[in-house]
């Protein structure tokens, strides 16, 4: 309740007609106040003696009668109203929250000052000590009705909140939401692109994140006369050496995704964290279309209008906006108002290039989101490293894995713990997972690549001559690419190594294995076809990918294409594991630190990479980061430098961007595994037997482990990053900390670090903390219980040592 100024107002005499509520008994004190007596200070004393008589007397106003009760139900509805109110209508951050918060708080404090400088002036006017001690009294009773009426009116602001919230986030509202979002987000281009600061003042935190980043909702459109200019398609020019013009009758195919019908793309999110929540089921293909898939005008504008450059459009998918468009170049030129060269790049592939940005008809721009693989230079590469037959593993291992000395003292024999090529199915059952030929049954792994091949007949002999049961494969070529050999240091060891991890730690699941061109529409093409097949093959369970790029390098319409690709196979319900990187915290940028991606993506888990030596008796001898030096590589991780930090990574004490720049962004890796070349993956390419290492090695890995996981327990994961981080933040032993070393440019420690993230699997803890896993919200990221009271003895063994 607000204080009430005539309940307190002694008008003229406070002997004549003293505050309601103020004992007057010490009135009969009629000494006139000595000189000497500080009035203030008299008035503050006494108001700080009479607070909790105040405070007590007015919680019995408040609750101790009807009318009373009446009064105070009426200040906890109506903050309550006020805010559901302003949380239906304002922006949750920015200026205009700020101000109108500022303002309501002004009012309130006007409200309460009138009272408190009734009783000062009571004080200043007071003739006898009486009258002074009364006007103290009155403050002491006015602080102790002012802190009830802000407590109740700050239970009814939280449960007016909590209950908007709730409402608000519903599925019912999602057009609500978005609706709220377009009215506040900025009218013109200028303000994101030319005032920043002021856009971040007026737009909603879902906005402010699509500004500073990079989804499918922020295309830029320069209009120039009859054309608009897709400035996200800006390129430079491309590495290496001019060798010719194309040939203007060649034909090829670009990939062009439509708008999707949740133009904001929040309703996407809205989803997305439901499903987080486990308040909502994950999204059918049918839902997917209908709700968060293309929209079908703008799939139909894009196809008129190619038609009428004489394209022609061999695929449209609904759920995903994908659009394939088949042309000559002299056509693609003249539709895409843009010229195309041949090059040679520094590693020997001659490939279609441009420079600039793309350009179409104005009337087709705002039903485009992306315009890829017109120039089809190579966009990405493999997260290994180089493969070593087998004849060479003792020459592998000739070094001392970093961290042996630190951890076990620098007597301790070298030959006691070598480093040395292992299989994925030894290095699984020692993290604690069952393998046989059911592990995985029922489940599809996919794995994406962009180049190199395997031949399926031939590669079945590295599981049969070990008595494992070959995994049932199928290749699939995306968009008409074929696969193409090149050999076991060209892209077959990275196929290989992939099929084999995945193949040997979950012999029971199915892979399908999608070739896409190695471009900037490679990535978000094949990770669409395998999260919404277009040949009549099973969708993924898991997808795992091995290939990269410094994010720095994409242009922002690849970003964001593959980002949307990654949010809806995480809706469907598909966990994708992403390889950090092998280039350190540097991750191959030219200049700084920058991290991978897709592994900077929200809707991955990004795998960093250690080095393990396996004890000869089933169990980890040693644990450590991966660095093996500028010749043997580091596993990646660190800040990004364009990817917001995501809700599961909210509220932790996360590493200082390594570029001083300060931003508040995606922290990678989010788990490790095995990666050093001199602890690296036995497998089998083009008939050899050798190991090959890297963070390529780590994400088919965990994919598998996943597969396991979901096998199992019967169910699918989507995004895991919600478990993995609630558990790692509330202690649950589902990790090997690995504690020593550094990737050039961050540390490892005690916890979540940017070098291995939460550490290494103990899978079978991992599997019993699933199935009873139940989420907190998001924002809460230090968690003291996950689990119910029944379920704590689950978890009271020992953990597992930790690394190094």
């Amino acid at each position: 309740m607000a204080p009430q100024s005539g309940k307190l107002d002694a008008v003229d005499s406070l002997t004549t007609q003293p505050a309601a509520h103020v004992d007057t008994s010490h009135l009969l004190d009629l000494k006139a106040i000595p000189d000497s007596t500080s009035r203030t200070g008299t008035w503050l004393k006494d108001g700080a003696k009479n607070f909790f008589p105040g405070f007590g007397h007015s919680l019995a106003e408040d609750f101790g009668s009807w009318q009373g009760l009446e009064k105070t139900g009426i200040t906890v509805v109506g903050s309550m109203a006020i805010t559901a109110a302003l949380k239906a209508a304002l922006p949750e951050g920015g200026i205009t929250g700020k101000v109108v918060g500022t303002a309501l708080l002004g009012v309130f404090g006007t409200m309460a000052a009138k009272p408190v400088y009734q009783s000062y002036e009571h004080a200043q006017n007071a003739v006898t000590m009486g009258e002074l001690h009364a006007s103290g009294k009155e403050l002491g009773y006015i602080g102790g009705e002012f802190t009830t009426s802000m407590a109740l009116g700050t239970i009814g602001a939280f449960a007016g909140g909590a209950i908007a919230n709730g409402v608000l986030e519903s599925e019912a509202l999602d057009d609500f939401a978005a609706s709220k979002a377009r009215f506040w987000e900025p009218k013109e281009k200028w303000m994101v692109n030319k005032a920043p600061k002021l856009s971040e003042y007026l737009l909603t935190p879902e906005a402010i994140q699509r500004a500073r980043t990079v989804d499918m909702n922020t295309r830029t459109w320069q209009p120039i006369g009859t054309k608009a200019m897709l400035m996200d398609s800006m390129k430079k020019q491309a590495p290496g050496e001019k060798v010719g013009e194309i040939d203007p009758n060649e034909r090829f195919n670009v990939s062009i995704y439509a708008k999707s019908v949740d133009d904001t793309g929040l309703k996407l999110d809205r989803r997305l964290k439901r499903i987080a929540r486990q308040q909502a089921g994950f999204v059918s293909d049918q839902e997917m279309a209908e709700k968060f898939g293309a929209n079908k005008d703008s799939m139909s504008a894009i196809q008129t209008w190619a038609e009428s450059k004489g394209l022609k459009v061999t695929l449209q998918d609904a759920r995903n906006g994908r659009m394939v468009v088949n042309g000559t170049g002299a056509q693609f030129e003249d539709a895409l108002g843009t010229k195309f060269e041949q090059w040679k790049s520094p590693d020997g592939v001659v490939h279609r290039s441009r420079v600039g940005a793309l350009s179409v008809d104005s009337h087709v721009s705002s039903h485009i989101d992306a315009i890829l693989g017109s120039d089809n230079r190579p966009a990405m590469t493999t997260q290994r490293t180089p493969f070593v037959p087998t004849s060479d593993f003792d020459a592998l291992a000739n070094e001392e894995p970093a961290g042996v000395a630190e951890a076990h003292g620098a007597g301790h024999a070298k030959a006691q713990l070598r480093a040395k090529p292992i299989l994925a199915s030894d290095l699984a059952r020692a993290r604690g997972l069952k393998v046989d030929a059911n592990t995985g049954k029922g489940k599809t792994i996919g794995i994406g690549e962009l180049g190199g091949d395997v031949d399926l007949d031939s590669d079945a002999t590295f599981y049969t001559k070990r008595g494992l049961p070959v995994p049932e494969r199928m290749k699939v070529g995306v968009n008409g690419t074929v696969p193409k050999s090149d050999g076991p240091n060209g892209a077959d060891g990275e196929v290989a190594l992939d099929t084999n991890v995945a193949g040997l730690t979950a012999p029971g699941a199915k892979q399908r294995i999608a070739f896409g061109e190695n471009s900037d529409a490679g990535f978000p093409d094949t990770q669409n076809e395998l999260a919404f097949p277009t040949d009549g093959g099973p969708a993924a369970d898991v997808i795992t990918w091995s290939w990269g790029q410094y994010q720095g390098a994409w242009t922002k319409q690849a970003q964001a294409a593959l980002t949307n690709a990654l949010k809806r196979s995480a809706a469907k319900g598909i966990t994708t594991f992403v390889a950090a990187g092998d280039n350190g915290a540097a991750d191959g940028a030219p200049k700084g630190f920058d991290v991978d991606f897709p592994s900077a993506s929200p809707y991955v888990t990004s795998v960093g990479g250690t080095q393990v030596i396996l004890d000869g008796k089933g169990g980890i001898a040693q644990e450590v980061s991966w660095n093996d030096g500028a010749r043997g590589g580091q596993t990646g991780g660190g800040v990004s430098n364009q990817t917001k930090r995501p809700d599961f990574q909210a509220g932790m004490k996360m590493p200082a961007n390594a570029n001083g720049n300060g931003f508040d962004g995606r922290v990678v890796p989010d788990v490790s595994e095995n990666a050093s070349p001199k602890s690296g993956y036995i497998v089998q390419v083009d008939g050899q037997e050798g190991a090959i290492g890297g963070t390529s090695g780590a994400a088919p890995q965990w994919a598998a482990y996943t597969a396991a996981m979901a096998s199992e327990l019967g169910k699918n994961f989507g995004n895991i990053n919600y478990f993995l981080y609630q558990s790692g933040n509330a202690g649950v032993p589902i990790f090997r900390d690995i504690t020593s070393g550094d990737n050039n440019g961050y540390k490892s420690g005690p916890g979540f670090d940017a070098v291995t993230g939460w550490g290494t699997p103990v899978l079978d803890k991992m599997i019993d903390a699933l199935k009873v896993y139940k989420p907190v919200s998001p924002s809460r990221a230090k968690v003291v219980s996950l689990y119910n009271a029944a379920n704590d003895n689950l978890f009271n063994q020992n953990r597992t040592g930790t690394g190094g």
